[in-house]
């Protein structure tokens, strides 16, 4: 097993406090064009509704890295007993692993985060060919058929494997595996799942879960402080510390809990319902999103010479982030594009585009019929 330096970089975080991370995560992950970009990738839509909320994908991995640092600590300090067979090199691998998964994760997410990450699919079911032919592994082709992760994860996993695989592995880690937990893509198909198995997939789940995982977490976090606004509190020390290893009838061992941690269990839920409820759905969030998907649109398909279609698909593609040459699109060379690149764009473009002014400037002409989802 690799070494890693026992140096540390120490980043001062407004929600968690100080994250240390190894010099050698931060020289060949962090500062690398593809995760620099990601300070100009908002992580929300909500500051049209909540003007402090200005944070970034940039922040939001160096989070997720810290709440997986203490996770995993406690997940092996509850389950060690639970897991026979697994010895000290497995969970040492599995540790880095899941380390670099968490800082990884978002490193494929589109400007404006979900609002064109569509586009990187197109046609359907590229991402998921791209996949294949790189992981070229049968085992991982069967299981993708039961992944349902969304357009960006592929993407991230993509990139994960194409530029990050070797430092991955030279690190300790194993890049298949990292790419199986940003995309949420478990071992199912074989007879008898091994021990190894069945904690690999605790931890595909810890990063990319239905219910509950360490992205979702550090998002109701973050969200909560830079907006904010009023929700439920969460302790994610207890509800970390109580991860555990238990046994489920017909799958075996899977992720779990303490009976303990249920009621921050029940904050998490309440702050996630909370969010979509009354700020994602709130109709300013609404109308500036389909602004924006408006301007957007409208700016592509004259960059594009009328074809809207191909002028998304040229502006929203994977090969921005690989390709030696920027990508063309009418006077524009992009590549690794982020939020700030397309503001410029729809500014140059706004005088052809009544939506893209009315984006830019919060000179809107329509009236709500109503204020939240609820009424």
């Amino acid at each position: 097993m690799p070494h890693l330096d026992s140096k540390q970089k120490i980043f001062r975080d407004a929600v968690h406090g100080y994250i240390s991370i190894p010099n050698e995560y931060c020289k060949k992950l962090i500062d690398t064009p593809i995760f620099q970009r990601l300070r100009r990738v908002e992580q929300t839509s909500m500051r049209v509704l909540y003007p402090c909320a200005h944070h970034d994908r940039f922040s939001h991995s160096l989070g997720i890295y810290y709440l997986g640092n203490i996770a995993f600590e406690q997940l092996k300090k509850n389950s060690e007993k639970s897991l026979r067979g697994i010895d000290d090199k497995i969970w040492s691998e599995f540790e880095r692993t899941f380390h670099m998964a968490c800082l990884l994760h978002d490193c494929g997410h589109a400007p404006f985060s979900h609002s064109f990450e569509l586009y990187y699919d197109k046609p359907p079911g590229t991402l998921e060919s791209q996949l294949r032919k790189l992981a070229n592994n049968e085992r991982f082709s069967k299981d993708l058929r039961d992944s349902t992760s969304n357009p960006h994860e592929r993407v991230s996993a993509i990139i994960l494997l194409k530029k990050y695989g070797k430092i991955i592995k030279n690190l300790g880690g194993d890049p298949l595996l990292a790419a199986r937990m940003i995309i949420g893509c478990q071992y199912r198909y074989r007879d008898k799942r091994s021990n190894k198995d069945l904690l690999a997939n605790a931890l595909i789940e810890l990063l990319n879960g239905k219910a509950f995982d360490v992205d979702k977490l550090d998002y109701a976090a973050r969200d909560k402080w830079a907006s904010g606004m009023s929700s439920a509190n969460i302790d994610i020390f207890r509800l970390l510390s109580s991860l555990c290893i238990g046994k489920h009838s017909g799958k075996g061992y899977v992720l779990a809990f303490f009976k303990s941690a249920l009621s921050v269990i029940e904050a998490v839920l309440d702050a996630r319902n909370f969010q979509h409820m009354w700020v994602f759905s709130h109709h300013k969030v609404k109308y500036d999103q389909y602004l924006l998907t408006k301007a957007v649109t409208e700016m592509a398909k004259i960059l594009a010479l009328g074809d809207a279609e191909k002028g998304s698909q040229t502006l929203f593609s994977i090969n921005t982030f690989f390709a030696s040459k920027p990508v063309i699109l009418g006077e524009y060379k992009l590549l690794l594009p982020s939020d700030d690149d397309l503001i410029h764009m729809l500014k140059v473009h706004s005088s052809a585009i009544p939506e893209a002014k009315e984006w830019l400037y919060r000179n809107h002409r329509l009236k709500p019929l109503w204020k939240s989802y609820a009424e």
